[in-house]
């Protein structure tokens, strides 16, 4: 099984890509910094009679960044439960600190799968947006288009994380990359934190 992860929020979150239903995205219970400095996360088990879709699909989990974590700083993460066992090696970014709370602006990382990236979005939970399309604009910047909001759909009025996957071709070692977000009531443009790895 895929595992990979991302810098977002400034260092404030980290996304967790595995593999699985794409309908049962597995929630983080705990995620704890070990002696040797490992970031240790696990995943509650699903309710046994919760429906999930058969396919086998790319998913992002979202952990909070704990104490003592500096995102500057290479991160060994190992992950289990939900049906998931094993690890990954996070680089370290320069520039965000950890801690603090969220400013609930988007923010990207990139993944150490070639051209992928992950979308943080903020919104309500009941109204999730998606990334409909990517393309690469420049030659450190890529533009994703966002699916909307319908005008008529009810949405509640929480403020909820939404992690999504993207991919963008032909940056490979492209440092400094920026992402510009369009589709929402105002376009907006953010860093791709990390480099896209050769």
């Amino acid at each position: 099984m895929v595992i990979d992860a991302a810098w977002l929020d400034g260092g404030r979150h980290i996304g967790i890509v595995t593999e699985g239903s794409s309908t049962c995205v597995p929630v983080v219970d705990t995620a704890e910094v070990q002696v040797d400095g490992t970031l240790a996360v696990t995943f509650a088990e699903p309710d046994a009679e919760t429906p999930c879709t058969a396919d086998f699909a790319p998913r992002v989990s979202l952990a909070v960044v704990p104490a003592g974590v500096d995102p500057a700083v290479d991160l060994e993460i190992v992950v289990e439960g939900a049906g998931v066992d094993g690890g990954t090696s996070l680089t370290g970014v320069p520039g965000p600190v950890a801690g603090g709370e969220t400013d609930y602006l988007p923010s990207a990382g990139w993944t150490n799968i070639d051209g992928t990236f992950v979308v943080l979005l903020w919104g309500s939970s009941t109204c999730r947006e998606y990334i409909t399309s990517t393309s690469v604009t420049g030659e450190a910047s890529v533009t994703a288009s966002l699916s909307g909001i319908p005008a008529d759909k009810i949405c509640t009025a929480d403020m909820a994380p939404n992690a999504v996957l993207a991919v963008a071709d032909g940056l490979q070692g492209v440092d400094g990359v920026e992402l510009t977000l369009t589709g929402a009531v105002e376009s907006v443009t953010v860093p791709v934190l990390g480099v896209n790895a050769p």
